[in-house]
């Protein structure tokens, strides 16, 4: 049996010749392989770009990776004890090689048997002359395979190690934050379905019943398929529900994200407020009425806030009162503003935590309201409330108001908490507002913004997301995508956003994250533990545009989406909230959310931009391993980061055409040749598009998908 130094002897290519901190260089010999290696116990490719090669020190082994291949002309041949000064006097040709180093292979004993544990980074170099070895079939598995402790959910297999599984450890994978970029046509959606497929099945292999949360915001619909055959183990949301869903397959619910849940800086942003009148009021008219619900906050903070936004109801109806009483509709409004006021003091003076004395007061100011509202007939002019009542009835809310906490305490709260209200009430009351002022300029700044939100609440593709007949509860939201229902919960939760118009598109992703991340940290705060979720967002760079605000204006959508993935990305991981971006284009992402982004998985990206970016991402000189990132073909990838501290080659896991998401190519060649959708279905479309057909083929005809089928199957 050959010993150590003859072991080495025979794996050795070739010597050091210069080391720089980034980078080794190598002179290979002249004995060499040229192709295949085949002296490590097994057949490796040699010399080739990003494969490993050894250099042996004292603390252990130097792991190097091949960044360049050359040949450089030398007076002679150079061989090991062998001198061959003169005897040759033509240019001989010299291999040479850069190598980048990664880290430090060590030998450890476990269970009586050597094995090998690699590290990352580097205390020490290597000297010139050292010798430079091909890595053994044990030591070449140690570099590309991940810790035991880490080896959970297989993703795919080197391409650079005879074929080793390589293995993530879903903690590191998606606790802080996965990027997947990769042009289109590279393997990235596919990669994304793996991820949480693979996740789950390794998981479902330690325990059936799983606990497991997975949130897919898709706005292309590409990944409802994908997930078919989980079952009941996924769940579907969209705002198209047509047709009925089959035993066995996923259960639909319809996307609904009530208008009352946007927070006032949501609302100024879809009806683009102006920070000088119309933001104001739009805020205050939305803290109004949410007090009035009577669910925010104690009862008598609550009673406060109502009541002083009924304070400045009456204080106009004083100022006008002449003009009031002349038309009808007017004295309408008031009899109602007055009778509404007479019920809910009634209503409030039954709360527990009123004393004594306020109760009196609202009895009073009940009675008084309604009296006044009983003035007010249907016909006529003359019959009108008298000045002196309205000035007791201001007067006894001024009372009451001096017995209860400073409402401004809980405005703030109350305006952002997601306390339902009728949203149809906005208009309305902001209107009232306006008239508050005494400015005839607040009421007419505000016919921009009531014509905008009436386009809003009446568009028919948005009402039953935004205002749908049956108001969910919040409790109902949340168990949704995030709880569990008579014992069952999803694993998947699919969003699928293909059919949410572009107006609020922004919105409804922006609200739908912060409602599962506001959720997550409530939940932490009560239980002390975090309830680990994954939030999946598919055209990253859609909504998290790169750009930067303008504090004298009011966000837009696009920013405020920005915004609130920026706020996940930096805190999301504290609260069990992990990320996973999906995109083609990482150049146009706020650089603040890939910052965040600690794990990466690298596709073909041939764009400039796309690749400078990415290199700039990596604290080292291992950026010149991206060099390859535009040839790479579909199914391979680079994975770096936290998941992986060695970057790693990779062709992922086969994922079966049935799971894979419904990104193809559009056939052309075929539906020009072969008479696919000769008479294209236009009407559907357009009535589908006006909301007049609710039954739509979600998939296309048979015919097609065989035609789209057939190249796959070949590859």
């Amino acid at each position: 049996m050959p010993n150590r130094i003859e072991q080495q002897a025979a794996l050795t290519v070739g010597t050091v010749e210069a080391v720089s901190p980034s980078d080794i260089t190598v002179t290979l010999e002249i004995e060499a392989p040229q192709s295949v290696a085949l002296n490590a116990g097994t057949p490796i490719p040699f010399p080739k770009i990003n494969s490993y090669l050894l250099v042996p020190t004292q603390v252990g082994s130097i792991v190097g990776q091949v960044a360049w291949l050359g040949v450089e002309k030398s007076p002679y041949p150079k061989r090991k004890g062998l001198n061959d000064f003169g005897l040759v006097d033509l240019p001989y040709p010299l291999r040479r090689l850069k190598l980048i180093p990664i880290g430090v292979l060590k030998a450890v004993r476990h269970a009586e048997q050597q094995k090998f544990k690699m590290d990352r980074g580097l205390a020490t170099f290597p000297s010139i002359g050292d010798a430079v070895l091909l890595p053994t079939e044990e030591q070449l598995r140690a570099v590309v395979e991940t810790d035991p402790r880490d080896a959970k959910v297989l993703i795919g297999r080197s391409a650079l190690a005879d074929g080793t599984g390589i293995k993530v450890h879903p903690d590191k994978l998606f606790g802080r934050h996965l990027a997947v970029l990769g042009n289109t046509g590279s393997g990235k959606s596919c990669s994304v379905a793996g991820l949480v497929r693979w996740s789950l099945e390794a998981a479902r292999n330690v325990q059936q019943n799983l606990n497991a949360r997975f949130v897919i915001l898709d706005p292309n619909g590409e990944y409802r398929e994908a997930f078919k055959n989980l079952g009941q183990a996924v769940r579907v949301v969209t705002p198209h529900v047509g047709q009925e869903v089959a035993e066995g397959e996923p259960e639909v619910r319809p996307l609904v994200l009530p208008a009352w849940l946007w927070t006032t800086a949501e609302w100024a942003a879809i009806l683009a407020a102006a920070p000088g009148v119309q933001q104001p009021l739009l805020i205050a008219a939305i803290r109004a009425l949410r007090a009035r619900s009577g669910t925010t906050a104690s009862k008598v903070l609550t009673v406060a806030v109502a009541l002083e936004a009924y304070l400045s109801q009456v204080k106009a109806l004083i100022a006008t009162q002449a003009l009031v009483w002349a038309n009808w509709n007017q004295r309408k409004d008031a009899k109602a503003l007055l009778g509404s006021l007479s019920s809910a003091s009634r209503y409030y003076a039954e709360f527990d935590d009123v004393s004594t004395n306020l109760k009196t007061t609202l009895v009073n100011l009940s009675k008084a309201s309604g009296s006044a509202a009983g003035e007010i007939e249907e016909k006529g002019a003359k019959n009108f409330v008298a000045a002196d009542a309205l000035d007791a009835i201001e007067s006894l809310i001024a009372e009451a108001l001096t017995a209860m906490p400073d409402p401004e305490r809980a405005t703030d709260a109350i305006a952002e908490s997601p306390t339902p209200f009728d949203v149809g009430r906005l208009r309305k009351t902001m209107l009232a507002l306006a008239t508050d002022h005494g400015d005839n300029r607040a009421q007419q700044s505000l016919s921009s913004l009531l014509t905008r939100l009436d386009t809003l609440l009446h568009d028919p593709r948005l009402k039953p997301i935004l205002v749908p007949d049956t108001q969910p509860t919040l409790v109902e939201l949340l168990r949704t995508y995030l709880g569990t229902e008579d014992g069952n919960a999803p694993q998947v939760v699919l969003v699928d956003l293909s059919l949410v118009p572009s107006d609020v598109m922004h919105i409804v992703v922006a609200t739908l994250t912060r409602l599962l991340f506001e959720g997550l940290q409530r939940y932490h705060k009560i239980e002390r533990h975090s309830l680990p979720t994954v939030v999946v967002l598919e055209e990253a760079h859609t909504f998290i545009q790169r750009g930067h605000d303008d504090p004298n204006s009011t966000p837009t959508p696009t920013q405020m989406c920005r915004r609130l993935f920026e706020r996940v990305a930096r805190e999301g991981r504290k609260f069990g909230m992990g990320m996973v971006l999906a995109s083609q284009r990482p150049s146009e992402i706020s650089p603040t959310v890939l910052s965040q982004c600690n794990t990466f998985l690298l596709h073909r990206l041939v764009n400039d931009d796309d690749q400078d970016l990415v290199r700039r991402l990596v604290p080292d000189s291992l950026a010149t391993l991206f060099q390859e990132l535009p040839v790479l073909p579909s199914q391979h990838a680079v994975l770096l980061g936290h998941a992986s501290p060695v970057p790693k080659m990779l062709v992922m896991r086969d994922l079966p055409y049935e799971q894979r998401p419904r990104s193809d190519d559009p056939p052309f060649w075929k539906v020009w040749t072969e008479g696919l959708d000769h008479d294209p279905r236009i009407d559907n479309v357009a009535n589908e598009w006006l909301g007049t057909q609710e039954d739509v083929p979600e998939s296309p005809p048979e015919a097609y998908e065989e035609d789209v089928r057939a190249p796959e199957e070949e590859e």
